[in-house]
């Protein structure tokens, strides 16, 4: 059986109108460059984001805004096979947003066009729906990154 690991770490950004939400997963891949993102708006901010479906799942409710728009949270994971989905949930403060996750699927450190994993095409204060992990994803431990935007 081939599956990826997520652990996950959280992190916020404000950016030309973006509230740009990251989860970092594993700190077994921090040998990756990623942008490291700041967030200042204390008003607008993913306060629940969960998964189910996945060999193992995330949830974390409730985390509200944290200082410095940065939040670490690598004790929780989400893993599941190649070929399968993940369903998701995640639920916004003060707005509504549209919403869209990139999974960095090779592993090179850049979250690319080609990895949007989901895009919604309209603006809630929640989102649900569901990615599915490529057969041509690399095994192991991966980062995502959630982008709500107003």
């Amino acid at each position: 059986m081939k599956f990826i690991n997520f652990s996950w770490r959280r992190e916020t950004k404000t950016w030309i109108s973006l509230l740009l939400f990251v989860f970092l997963y594993s700190n077994a891949i921090q040998a990756q460059t990623y942008c490291t993102p700041q967030g200042t708006n204390s008003s607008h901010f993913i306060n629940n984001f969960s998964t189910s479906g996945g060999l193992q799942n995330i949830t974390n409710n409730g985390s509200g805004f944290s200082p410095g728009g940065y939040g670490v949270f690598t004790g929780l994971t989400v893993g599941q096979e190649q070929n399968a989905s993940v369903n998701f949930s995640a639920d916004f403060v003060d707005g509504t947003y549209g919403f869209r996750i990139w999974v960095d699927w090779n592993q090179n450190g850049t979250f690319e066009a080609s990895e949007v994993a989901y895009n919604s095409t309209s603006y809630s204060s929640s989102h649900t729906g569901s990615f599915s992990v490529p057969n041509n994803a690399a095994l192991g431990p991966t980062r995502m990154r959630i982008v709500a935007h107003w």
